[in-house]
């Protein structure tokens, strides 16, 4: 390591490395040390979805018909709702699925510090730290209560990402953002607009030039906001 960057290497050596092609996490949605940003309209069911990924990724079950190679170790960062909801649909889940392990699924409610400033970006470091969680998953739901500053400051989103790229890796871990799409989608001239998500979510570049892999959901016919 020096001490300008993350990593030092001779190109040769590098070439020579036990780098290789990440392997999934979730087998044809995500791999790991992958950037993952969900966007879907209020009240689709966000939660509920990220929270059966939880319960999936720490036993190895399938998700949605998805085969889940290698159990890991998930960090579910819950910055707004209400705790009992989350233990009720627990709950529900046990029915369905295997309950995760003692210690795979760690539970933080309330992130103490934005993550683009120093205290939450040293909360959020000290907490995979305490956690042990390399090679696991971060699941941030949802993104906006734990940013200073607005969603479409290019220089708010930097800092933010600029945090999760540290803890990608050092920890060699998965970070899956959730994010409340607003409807309609409209640019700076107040047309309404379809664009990628990230671009139209957010309003800034920097999220759709930092997410890896996109899930975008949108209600279906007859649920339309």
């Amino acid at each position: 390591m020096t001490e300008y960057s993350a990593e030092g290497w001779d190109y040769n050596t590098l070439l020579d490395s036990a780098y290789q092609y990440r392997p999934w996490v979730v087998e044809g949605l995500f791999t790991e040390a992958s950037q993952v940003l969900l966007a879907a309209p209020p009240n689709i069911g966000k939660s509920v979805l990220l929270q059966q990924l939880a319960h999936c990724l720490a036993s190895g079950d399938d998700f949605l018909g998805m085969k889940i190679p290698t159990p890991r170790r998930v960090l579910y960062i819950q910055s707004e709702g209400d705790l009992g909801e989350t233990v009720k649909r627990g709950h529900e889940m046990e029915k369905m699925f295997p309950v995760p392990a003692p210690g795979q699924v760690q539970w933080e409610y309330l992130l103490l510090g934005h993550i683009n400033t120093k205290r939450g970006r040293d909360a959020l470091i000290a907490l995979c730290d305490q956690f042990h969680l390399d090679n696991g998953v971060v699941i941030i739901d949802p993104l906006y209560p734990t940013l200073r500053g607005s969603m479409s400051d290019d220089s708010a989103a930097s800092d933010y990402t600029a945090t999760l790229n540290q803890v990608i890796h050092r920890f060699n871990s998965t970070i899956i953002l959730c994010h409340h799409e607003h409807s309609p989608i409209r640019n700076t001239e107040g047309k309404k607009v379809n664009a990628a998500a990230g671009e139209s979510v957010f309003g800034s570049f920097v999220w759709l030039a930092w997410t890896t892999w996109g899930l975008q959901l949108q209600y279906t016919t007859g649920r339309a906001a």
